[in-house]
């Protein structure tokens, strides 16, 4: 069983890939299902992927840039209203 500390180390590893090293793996996801505070964080961090996305800015890990999504696949199904309402404080 996994803690929120090694669930939310998780969530970031895959929010700075993109989910290119397979996704959250099934112990962070049943946590996820059980703990608020860490879907929120889930949330906070897809929010952070798409705005990074959006001005340009590549994961760390030695890409060119025509070898990086444009927009990680976890965050792509994150509504533009969230991603707006995040940047400006405003929770949804």
């Amino acid at each position: 069983m996994v803690n929120c500390e090694q669930t939310r180390e998780e969530l970031a590893v895959q929010a700075l890939t993109g989910d290119r090293h397979g996704g959250i793996d099934a112990e962070s996801a049943e946590h996820l299902g059980r703990c608020a505070e860490c879907s929120a964080e889930r949330q906070r961090l897809a929010v952070v992927a798409v705005l990074l996305s959006n001005v340009g800015l590549l994961a760390f890990e030695g890409l060119r840039a025509a070898d990086a999504p444009t927009v990680p696949r976890g965050a792509a199904r994150l509504p533009r209203e969230a991603v707006l309402d995040a940047r400006d404080g405003r929770s949804g």
